[in-house]
């Protein structure tokens, strides 16, 4: 059964018995800053399960992608070593919200996979909690006693965190062997009971029972399709034999390399495809880990064709070839800057093992977290030098890292256990910007207090509020939540699981919990923020249209000053590109054009709980049309004018535009018209002749530094000339004193010098610099030697090689006795 089938029958299955199918979640989800990518299918649920949203529908089944890398659920180091282990795979799944049970859950899961898929009844084995009586009896019913197997909280039990939601769980497997016996047992399906509400190391039973299922589908096509390994799969064989095929090797289609990299390759391209840019944290961590693994693999294959080669093989059937070429750039800059990283670690290695006969723990670990260079490459690099390891600080350096993840990761779950309980905040801010509500919460330094007095910083949390809440790059409102004479200045807004939180400080009166108050935001800054969010969207719009639709927004800023726009794309803007955008928009603004509001049906009833994801703002008839919770003008004429005033790389593939509207652009041109007029004034000119004047000013600026450095050159060859002090075997020491950090103009000054050492003092950005500078022909000495002899006497960095060493003197010393100490060694050295 291919696995399209298998999806299929799974979703009608569970609809057949009243689920409600819906869409994925993305792979990032970015309000939920405890896991780096979707893992399960129960995440877009994690807020029902704890209790801070309500359901939309009873039962509700899911097709899943997730990745799992990193924390608890960190499957890349068995891939390609197991048959079932992928970084990247789909979770069937199905949930159920307070009118479920467990016998529903059990019946439900066992007949799909006996009568739907036909799986053989003898070769599944159920293992579930000891302590789980009701699941037991339940299984009974199903399967013969000897197939359960009973196991305990360590294996049996689910949880969140180590506070909130838990319960039994029970693991369905099937035995892959010939034999019935449990020998060889594949989980298959893990069937989730959530009953118990975890407190401070007590379990509290819930009034209600919620379900999560979860199956993933390459196992159970390694079943249907009797392959039992995922990568034998239609999911992956036969992309695996393109690859092969590509990369014109002669190597078994089981070999742990190319798995690997058909693995991370899959996996790379969903993240790409989700804006995931490589970088050296988070997300961005965790694809280029990926990439530079696979890098990794194909080197030690012997494979010279690029990885980028393979986007072909995993394309979509409708993908476009400009997002198709994005893939491909994204992957090439990565493999060839991870190349030369693997080139300048080996140099950096080299450099440590001419010193060190072993490798510290802590260098290891800055090479495989900062390099991204795998021990075991590592190791074979040291191999033939007999330079020791220390893998057990290395060990200890990685378990210190993880538990340092595990406790942020703990921290940003139990910072915000205040809103726990507390009614979603309503958001009337799109139409209104004071209201009357009530006060429901104060919160002070994290904890929950009854009443806020003049002077105190807290957060407020509303009933009801006006005040936007930071999200999609858009800022939070500011104002005053207000009641007679009583006054909490609003300084910031942030929103946690719909719970909008008012962050800002007493400034008269008190409030207390239950308190009546009105809400009004700062309407002169909403205007001038809604402005820069409109502009945002026509700036996105216009970018594509002149660029390509490979742009892709990767990130935003949008407050009362400017907007800060970034976007995928592969160069720097020409000026003619540039005034092409600009020109686009100001077009659409002078057109003023409407901004209108669509929500579609789901959207709308998704609104009762607060959720606004799905609410789309759309300019113009085809101008543009986004996703956005944000604030907007009501038409493009409001925005006035739009002017980019810087446009930079920052980073691979990733560029940055900031840009002004309205009176901002206003306020511009009023400072650049006032420094051209003191410029006109000071260099007793007009408007019209300024750039000629400037350009005459930079010419004989040019002459006068030219004129410079011919009499600093002369001045030089004077001192080489004169300063000479000859030594044993007639070698040379000259001091020079004039700064010689041009090295070719150096070079030139010393070309004819034989059996010389010179020493060039000289003084750069408040630095006392020493250059040490050994002539061709003398090659009984080294330059590093002679340093090494200075820095005895002085307080001195520095390191070169035989022929040029370089330095920086620390404390206050004279150049006579720089010179000294040269000639001491000289006479140690030389006869």
């Amino acid at each position: 059964m291919k696995t399209d089938e298998i999806k299929k029958n799974f979703i009608n299955f569970f609809k057949k018995h009243e689920y409600k199918e819906l869409n994925p979640s993305p792979l990032v989800i970015e309000n939920d800053k405890s896991l780096l990518f979707t893992n399960s299918g129960m995440v877009q649920f994690k807020n029902i399960f704890l209790g801070l949203e309500k359901y939309l529908y009873p039962r509700i089944t899911t097709i899943q992608p997730c990745v799992r890398l990193g924390g608890k659920h960190n499957d890349l180091d068995n891939i390609g070593k197991t048959p079932h282990h992928n970084t990247s795979f789909e979770m069937l799944g199905n949930f159920g919200f307070e009118h479920v049970s467990k016998e529903e859950a059990i019946n439900l899961a066992f007949n799909f996979l006996t009568h739907t898929l036909e799986l053989n009844k003898d070769k599944i084995f159920i293992t579930i909690n000891k302590n789980d009586d009701d699941v037991l009896n339940i299984w009974l019913n199903q399967v013969k006693k000897d197939k359960i197997i009973l196991g305990d909280n360590d294996t049996n039990f689910w949880q969140m965190a180590e506070n909130g939601p838990c319960g039994f769980c029970s693991e369905i497997f099937y035995n892959i062997n010939e034999s019935n016996e449990n020998k060889n047992l594949l989980e298959i399906w893990n069937l989730v009971f959530i009953n118990f509400n975890k407190e401070n190391g007590k379990l509290n039973k819930l009034n209600t029972l919620n379900i999560d299922t979860g199956m993933g589908l390459e196992r159970i096509a390694s079943i249907k399709q009797n392959v039992f390994d995922s990568f034998k799969t239609d999911i992956y064989s036969e992309k695996i034999k393109n690859i092969i095929d590509l990369f014109k090797i002669n190597i078994k289609e089981d070999n742990p390399n190319i798995r690997i990299i058909t693995d991370h390759i899959k996996t790379s391209i969903m993240l790409i495809n989700e804006n995931v840019m490589p970088s050296n944290d988070g997300r961005g961590y965790i694809l280029k880990k990926l990439l530079r693994r696979s890098i990794i693999k194909k080197q030690e294959l012997k494979i010279k064709t690029s990885l980028s080669t393979l986007v072909d093989i995993f394309l979509n059937k409708n993908e476009k070839i400009d997002n198709t070429n994005i893939k491909k750039n994204i992957i090439r800059n990565e493999e060839i800057k991870f190349e030369n990283t693997i080139k300048n670690g080996k140099k950096f290695i080299k450099k440590i093992t001419q010193k060190e006969k072993n490798i510290s723990g802590k260098t290891l670990f800055t090479l495989y977290d900062t390099y991204g260079i795998p021990i075991d490459i590592i190791e074979n690099f040291t191999k033939e030098s007999n330079i020791k390891l220390e893998i057990n600080d290395f060990k200890k350096e990685l378990e210190n890292n993880i538990l340092k993840n595990k406790l942020k990761s703990k921290k940003q779950i139990d910072d915000i256990s205040y809103i726990k309980n507390i009614t979603p905040t309503k958001f009337l801010g799109y139409d209104k910007n004071n209201i009357e509500t009530k006060i429901l919460k104060i919160i002070i330094d994290k904890n929950e207090e009854k009443e806020i007095n003049i002077n105190k910083k807290g957060i407020l949390i509303t009933q009801e509020t006006t005040f936007f809440s930071e999200k999609g790059g858009q800022i939070g409102d500011t104002g005053t939540i207000t009641a007679s004479e009583k006054t909490f200045e609003v300084t910031d807004t942030k929103e946690i699981n719909n719970i909008y939180l008012h962050y800002g400080i007493m400034k008269n009166g008190s409030f207390k919990t239950g308190d009546s108050v009105i809400t009004n935001i700062n309407e002169d800054k909403r205007h001038l923020i809604a402005n820069n969010h409109s502009a945002t969207h026509l700036l996105h719009s216009a970018l594509k249209k002149i660029l390509g639709a490979h742009v892709k927004q990767a990130g935003s800023l949008i407050n009362e000053h400017y907007l800060r726009f970034d976007f995928i794309h592969f160069k720097t803007l020409s000026i003619e590109e540039k005034n092409k955008i600009e020109n686009t928009i100001n077009n659409h603004i002078q057109k003023n054009l409407q901004v209108k509001i669509k929500l579609d049906s789901l959207s709308k009833e998704k609104n009762k709980f607060n959720k606004i994801k799905d609410r789309k703002i759309i300019i113009g008839e085809d101008t543009s049309e986004e996703l956005c919770a944000g604030t907007h003008v009501k038409s493009t004429a409001e925005i006035g004018l739009f002017k980019i005033i810087k446009e930079f790389g920052i980073g691979s593939n990733t560029r940055r535009i900031e840009a002004i509207t309205n009176y901002t652009i206003i306020k511009l041109l009023e400072e650049n018209e006032n420094i051209i007029e003191k410029l006109n004034i000071m260099l007793k000119t007009k408007k019209e002749s300024l750039i000629e004047k400037i350009e005459k000013i930079i010419k004989n600026n040019k002459d006068i530094e030219k004129e410079n450095q011919k009499l600093i050159l002369e001045n030089a060859k004077i001192q080489l000339e004169k300063n000479q002090i000859t030594i044993n075997n007639n070698i040379k020491i000259i001091p020079f004193y004039i700064n010689s950090n041009d090295i070719q103009q150096l070079n030139n000054l010393i070309s004819d010098l034989k059996k010389s050492i010179i020493i060039n003092l000289f003084k750069y950005k408040e630095k006392n610099i020493i250059k040490i500078i050994l002539t061709k022909d003398l090659e009984c000495l080294n330059a590093v030697d002679i340093l090494n002899e200075i820095k005895k006497n002085v307080h001195c960095e520095g390191n070169g090689n035989k022929k040029i060493a370089n330095g920086i003197i620390l404390n206050k010393i004279n150049n006579n006795e720089i010179i000294s100490y040269v000639q001491l060694y000289l006479q140690k050295h030389t006869k």
